[in-house]
């Protein structure tokens, strides 16, 4: 989606905000997007300088989460929803069955699919 600076800036706020009662340390983002740990960082102090998500401390564990009292929180769950959902949703449902590969058809496949980006 061109209006977001990156795709894992999208991974990430689609995660979180599809989420929005978990909190998550930033290694469990990482492990979670596969992505590096440095990169999960420097998008979250992007998100929470904006104000798009929330964090606190917790010892020596920064935990990040959704910002319900962000106005943009209601918008941009709904637009990453639409654009990133159902990649989350495929993964969540079918990630512990083991399945080697999952068909995704309709607009949502056409957006996504080889050659889309």
């Amino acid at each position: 989606m061109p209006i977001l600076r990156s795709r894992h800036l999208a991974e990430m706020l689609t995660l979180l905000l599809l989420h929005p009662d978990s909190e998550y340390t930033l290694s469990e983002l990482a492990a979670k997007l596969s992505l590096p740990l440095s990169t999960v960082q420097r998008e979250a102090d992007r998100l929470v300088g904006s104000g798009l998500i929330r964090e606190r401390r917790v010892g020596r564990a920064r935990l990040v989460a959704a910002d319900p009292e962000s106005r943009y929180t209601r918008p941009l769950t709904e637009l990453v929803s639409l654009a990133f959902g159902p990649q989350f949703v495929v993964g969540e449902e079918f990630g512990d069955l083991g399945a080697v590969a999952v068909g995704i058809y309709g607009s949502w496949a056409a957006r996504h699919g080889p050659g889309a980006e």
